[in-house]
C-alpha cells in the first residue's frame, strides 16, 4: 500500500514537471514576430539577394571593361630556320642592292659575292642573324571607340538590377502575404477550438442537468438520450478542431522556419475590423501601378532594347589605341647567353577595326531580337489582362464577404435572444432540455459561421492588397 502511493507521487510529480517545462517551453507569437521571422529565412528572398549581388558586380565589370588593358610579355625563341630577305632579288646577274656583282649563280638562291682578290663568300655569311631571341615588353591597349556597348551594357545591367529591386519587393510580399493568411488560419482554428471547448462544457452541463431531471422525473429518456447525443457530437467537434489547429501550426511553423511543435505554439491577436472602401475602377488603377509585376515589365523593355542597340552596334567600327614598351636580346647560341645583343623596341599605335560583311547574320539577329521584343510585349498584355481579372475576381470575393458578414451578424443577434428565450423557458419549466440544446447550437454555429466568413474575408483581402500592391 505504502509503495503504491509512493508511486503515485512520484507519478504526479513527474507529470506535474513535464506540465511545467511545457509551459515554460511553450511561445506566444505575434503577426509581426512571425512575419519577420518569415522573410528572415525564406529561401527565395536569399536567392533574389544573392542575385542582386551578382548584378552589382556586372556594374562593376562593365566599368572595369573601359579601363585600359596592361600585357606584361616574357618569351624566349629559337629559329630552326631563318629567311633573309636581301637575298630575295630580282636581277639574275647582280644584286645592286650591295653594289656588287654575283660572280656565279649557285643553286637554290644563294649568291656568291667576291671582291678584289677575296674569296667568294656566301651573302648568308655575311648577313648572319642570331637564331634565338629574348622578348621582354609591356603594353597598353585603350578602346578609344567600341562601338557605345559599354554604355549600352551598362543600362542593361541597370535595368536588371532595378528589375531584380522589384522582384525582391515582390517575393518579400509574398511572403508577407502567405504569412497573414496562415496567422488568420490559426487564429481562426484557435477561436473554433474555443468555442468547441465552450460546447461540450455546455454539452456536459446539459447532459447532467438532463440525467438529474430524468431521476424526478421531469424529463423523458428520449431527452437524456439527445443530450448524450449532443455531448459526443460536442467531444468528436473539439478534438477535429484540435487537429485542424495542429495542421495550421505545422503549416505556419514551416513556412517562418521555426523550431516548434504545435503543441507549444500559439498565436496572439484578433481579426481586425472589416473594413474596405475602394471601388473596382480605382482598384484596377492602383493594380497598373503598384503591381511589383507590371513594375518588372519596364525592365524587360529596357532590356530588350538594349540587346537591339547591343546588335546594331556590332555594325560599327572599333577604334583602338596604346603603346609598347620592351626589349629584345638576341644570341646565336644557347651557351653564350652571356654575350646577348639587346635592343630596344618602343611604339605607339592606333588603329581601327571594321567588320564589313557578317554573312547576313547579324541582319538576321537584330530581326530576331525585335520579333523577340515584340512577343515579349504581347505576353505582357496577357499578364496585364489576367491580373486585371484576378484583382475583378478577388473584388468581388472581398464585397460578398462584407454581406455575408452583415448577415451573419443578424443571425448571431437572433440566434442570442433564441437561447435567452429557450434558457428561461427551461429555468421556469415551460421548455425541455432539448430546446435548449438546440438553441445552444445554433448560437456555436453562428459564431462559428461569422468566424470562418471573417477569416476568408480578410484572407481575400490580404491577396487584394497584394495585387495592387498596396500589402
Amino acid at each position: 500500500m505504502k509503495n503504491g502511493m509512493r508511486m503515485n507521487r512520484y507519478n504526479y510529480s513527474l507529470c506535474l514537471l513535464l506540465l511545467t517545462a511545457a509551459v515554460a517551453w511553450a511561445k506566444i507569437f505575434t503577426l509581426d514576430e512571425l512575419i519577420e521571422e518569415a522573410i528572415k529565412n525564406s529561401k527565395e528572398l536569399q536567392r533574389v539577394h544573392k542575385e542582386m549581388e551578382i548584378a552589382e558586380v556586372t556594374i562593376q565589370e562593365i566599368f572595369g571593361s573601359a579601363l585600359p588593358r596592361i600585357t606584361a610579355d616574357v618569351g624566349i625563341g629559337h629559329a630552326f630556320a631563318q629567311s633573309i630577305p636581301y637575298l630575295l632579288v630580282n636581277d639574275e646577274n647582280g644584286m645592286g642592292r650591295f653594289g656588287t656583282t654575283s660572280t656565279d649563280r649557285v643553286p637554290e638562291g644563294l649568291a656568291r659575292m667576291q671582291t678584289g682578290e677575296q674569296e667568294p663568300l656566301l651573302v648568308e655569311d655575311l648577313i648572319s642573324l642570331p637564331r634565338n631571341n629574348l622578348v621582354a615588353a609591356v603594353s597598353l591597349r585603350q578602346p578609344l571607340f567600341s562601338q557605345g556597348k559599354t554604355l549600352i551594357n551598362l543600362r542593361i545591367a541597370r535595368a536588371k538590377q532595378s528589375q531584380l529591386v522589384c522582384r525582391y519587393d515582390e517575393e518579400r510580399d509574398k511572403v508577407r502575404c502567405e504569412t497573414i493568411k496562415m496567422f488568420y488560419r490559426v487564429l481562426l482554428e484557435q477561436q473554433r477550438l474555443e468555442i468547441s471547448k465552450e460546447r461540450l462544457a455546455l454539452a456536459d452541463e446539459s447532459h447532467r442537468l438532463t440525467r438529474v431531471n430524468f431521476s424526478f422525473g421531469r424529463a423523458r429518456e428520449l431527452d437524456t438520450l439527445n443530450s448524450l447525443l449532443q455531448l459526443e457530437q460536442a467531444r468528436i467537434g473539439s478534438k477535429q478542431c484540435e487537429s485542424e489547429r495542429r495542421s495550421a501550426c505545422e503549416a505556419i511553423i514551416m513556412q517562418c522556419g521555426l523550431a516548434r511543435s504545435p503543441a507549444t505554439f500559439w498565436v496572439d491577436g484578433a481579426f481586425p475590423e472589416p473594413v474596405f472602401f475602394i471601388s473596382l475602377n480605382e482598384a484596377i488603377d492602383q493594380m497598373h501601378q503598384g503591381n511589383h509585376r507590371i513594375k518588372q515589365f519596364r525592365g524587360d523593355e529596357k532590356i530588350q532594347k538594349g540587346l537591339v542597340n547591343l546588335a546594331k552596334a556590332d555594325l560599327l567600327p572599333t577604334l583602338y589605341g596604346g603603346g609598347l614598351a620592351g626589349r629584345i636580346g638576341q644570341f646565336s647560341n644557347l651557351d653564350k647567353t652571356d654575350a646577348v645583343r639587346w635592343g630596344d623596341d618602343q611604339r605607339l599605335f592606333i588603329g581601327l577595326s571594321w567588320t564589313l560583311f557578317y554573312g547576313l547574320t547579324h541582319q538576321n539577329k537584330i530581326r530576331r531580337l525585335i520579333i523577340e521584343r515584340d512577343l515579349m510585349l504581347l505576353d505582357q498584355q496577357e499578364t496585364v489582362e489576367a491580373l486585371e481579372l484576378a484583382t475583378r475576381t478577388v473584388f468581388e470575393q472581398v464585397t460578398n464577404a462584407m454581406e455575408r458578414l452583415t448577415a451573419i451578424r443578424t443571425m448571431i443577434g437572433i440566434a442570442e435572444k433564441s437561447r435567452a428565450v429557450a434558457r428561461k423557458a427551461f429555468e421556469v419549466g415551460s421548455g425541455t432540455p432539448f430546446e435548449l440544446q438546440q438553441a445552444e447550437a445554433e448560437l456555436n454555429r453562428a459564431k462559428l459561421s461569422f468566424n470562418e466568413v471573417l477569416y476568408e474575408f480578410h484572407r481575400t483581402l490580404t491577396d487584394f492588397k497584394f495585387l495592387i500592391g498596396r500589402l
